[in-house]
């Protein structure tokens, strides 16, 4: 109820600091002789966002820096051998600079072991084994190795086609489906053509038919640009005539001149055949 009436921001805020204090208390407590590690579901500032998380992180949610979360003990020397992260789903150390420095412990995401969406098609997965090595007997000397590990995810395979103006909008299709292994990949295939074109959908799904699962057959269809057709009334003039239908196709408009005077020349001398 304190909090009921609170901005999102100062609410934000409350928590960050809140989070931030609470790791400093237990920097202070810990046993500096021990390994001491920081496990956390949050967002550092600067971190490299994977596909998944752009569109589900929320505007007010709470972000802190590598030195937060980093703090020193009361020896002066950093007071965590690793910070282990969950939340973004792409491996990445947030403090490497530091670490390679000497001045502060390795701030990991660790990746996620599976791909949960087409935006992660391309990130790598898997998980981190850490060793800390124990010093003497005040933790001088306490050194933190870790190493990434590939997992084998579920293969994410977005195919995106581009058939407008082809005489064979299937073909084209199924031809970017050949170029690629769909076996037991989960697949999109995602393909433009034009209003009047037709895709038989059903021979693509048969040509996807080794993929683990059809996610989607998206079609999108090519905007068709229309122009406006020029009106001409009986009482218009020759002269008016040709201006708009000039002023409807920019190719012609450096013409306008020589095609208003060239239209006219034509007009006297049929008027003048007329006459003779």
């Amino acid at each position: 109820d304190e909090h009921r009436g609170k901005t999102p921001h100062e609410v934000r805020a409350f928590i960050e600091d809140f989070y931030t204090g609470f790791v400093q208390d237990c920097a202070r407590e810990i046993d500096p002789a021990m390994p001491a590690v920081v496990a956390a579901h949050l967002t550092v500032q600067g971190s490299d966002l994977g596909g998944s998380e752009r569109a589900s992180l929320i505007a007010h949610e709470p972000t802190f820096t590598a030195a937060q979360l980093t703090p020193l003990g009361p020896d002066g020397r950093p007071a965590f051998d690793y910070v282990a992260l969950g939340h973004i789903h792409r491996y990445q150390d947030r403090n490497a600079e530091a670490v390679a420095r000497g001045d502060g412990p390795p701030v990991v995401y660790s990746s996620s072991i599976e791909r949960i969406s087409f935006k992660e098609h391309d990130d790598r997965k898997g998980f981190v084994l850490v060793d800390i090595e124990l010093g003497g007997a005040e933790g001088a000397g306490k050194t933190t190795r870790y190493t990434f590990v590939d997992t084998p995810a579920r293969r994410f395979l977005p195919i995106e086609v581009d058939a407008t103006g082809t005489p064979e909008p299937t073909a084209a299709v199924l031809a970017a489906i050949a170029r690629v292994d769909v076996t037991d990949a989960v697949v999109r295939v995602r393909y433009t053509a034009d209003e009047n074109q037709h895709v038989d959908v059903g021979a693509v799904r048969e040509a996807l038919a080794l993929a683990d699962t059809v996610a989607a057959i998206e079609r999108d269809v090519a905007p068709v640009v229309r122009r406006q057709r020029t009106t001409v009334r009986t009482d218009t003039s020759l002269k008016d005539a040709v201006e708009r239908y000039v002023g409807q196709h920019e190719t012609l408009a450096a013409m306008k001149d020589a095609l208003i005077a060239a239209a006219l020349d034509l007009d006297d001398a049929l008027e003048q055949k007329d006459v003779g």
